[in-house]
């Protein structure tokens, strides 16, 4: 079976976890890499075309294009609270010099959104985007080309979370997920386009840590992806360290990677397919997913202990200031360890 053409649509910085999930992809005989995307969400896309770039030397791709695309989400701006929590989404700020050497190459032309339009169409029915940052590009490349959910084989995204299902708690605000509340009205518009989709919400990522087992195994390939994590880790497994960075990297480390061995391996997680609307309010909720299931509530008292109710189980779509519902397979948890080990595989694979 040939390959799955894709674009990997990403909030990248370098040696980030989207840098990763780029090496995973690359390193995966499963799938072609016909382009780059890069989108606000980590860092300014200025910074994110910067470090992308450099990746791409890294890894030995510049062959492969990369695109820039939009440096705002769709409606939501930046906040104080925005300002204080992570991320340098909606800025102008301009890119640092990457932390390793500039890449020896520049950005495509071409815009994000234009780009995927271009695949797309070239490939109808062949092309999928592995989305890892907020869905701004891919909802503006469904407003450029009408077609575009039937003409793509399917979406997976790297977002939200569910609350009915352990670990669904948010990372950017107490309910929401970071890249769906970074631009949450362009989720919206994604999740309920009609295209095929998977996704991959933090209940299954926050379950693939990289552990000090993964980085040794890593190392002991000695190949260029065991040379791109050392230098991302550093002494942290083998020394006492205070680097609060490289100690998140290791619970989020694989987060986006994740996503592409859901592309790639599917059955190393458990999907449901269940309703997904955005919150879209001004209020503290924004950015929220809300998944769940069109059924008889009653059926919750039937699962779980007698008389006990839960919120998984809705009689109706949700109204107000959400997203129309979409029908979407979602990811509720993940085998870590069979994650890890198809992870090792394909970054093992990576040849300077």
């Amino acid at each position: 079976m040939p390959p799955e053409k894709v674009v990997i649509d990403t909030d990248i910085g370098y040696l980030n976890d989207d840098s990763i999930a780029l090496g995973v992809a690359l390193g995966s005989p499963e799938l072609e890499v016909l382009a780059v995307t890069v989108v606000a969400g980590n860092f300014s896309v200025q910074q994110g075309v910067t470090d992308g770039l450099a990746m791409l030397e890294r890894f030995g791709r510049l062959d492969i294009p990369l695109h820039a695309g939009a440096a705002q989400p769709l409606v939501h701006r930046r906040s104080a609270y925005a300002d204080a929590s992570w991320g340098r989404w909606g800025t102008d700020d301009a890119a640092p010099p990457p932390l390793g050497r500039p890449a020896r190459a520049t950005s495509s032309a071409l815009g994000a959104a234009e780009a995927v339009v271009a695949l797309a169409r070239q490939f109808p029915g062949e092309l999928s985007i592995i989305a890892l940052g907020p869905l701004t590009t891919v909802a503006e490349a469904l407003a450029l080309e009408p077609r575009l959910a039937s003409l793509l084989k399917r979406i997976v995204i790297m977002g939200g979370s569910v609350a009915a299902f352990p670990h669904g708690a948010g990372n950017i605000t107490p309910t929401a997920e970071f890249n769906v509340w970074v631009d949450p009205e362009a989720a919206g518009r994604v999740l309920s386009s009609g295209a095929a989709m998977e996704l991959v919400p933090l209940n299954a990522t926050r379950l693939v840590a990289y552990t000090a087992g993964f980085h040794a195994d890593l190392q002991a390939t000695g190949g260029l992806g065991a040379e791109i994590l050392a230098e991302r880790m550093g002494d942290f497994f083998t020394e006492a360290s205070g680097d609060l960075q490289t100690a998140n990297f290791s619970n989020y480390g694989l987060c986006d990677s994740t996503a592409v061995i859901a592309a790639v391996r599917p059955a190393a997680l458990d999907w449901r397919v269940l309703q997904v609307q955005v919150d879209l309010s001004a209020g503290p909720a924004y950015g929220t997913s809300y998944c769940y299931l069109l059924s008889d509530p009653a059926l919750a008292k039937v699962q779980n202990a007698e008389g006990v109710w839960d919120g998984l189980h809705q009689p109706l779509p949700l109204t107000g200031a959400v997203s129309p519902p979409a029908t979407v397979r979602v990811a509720i948890a993940a085998d870590g360890a069979a994650v890890r080990a198809e992870c090792l595989t394909r970054l093992a694979a990576l040849r300077a």
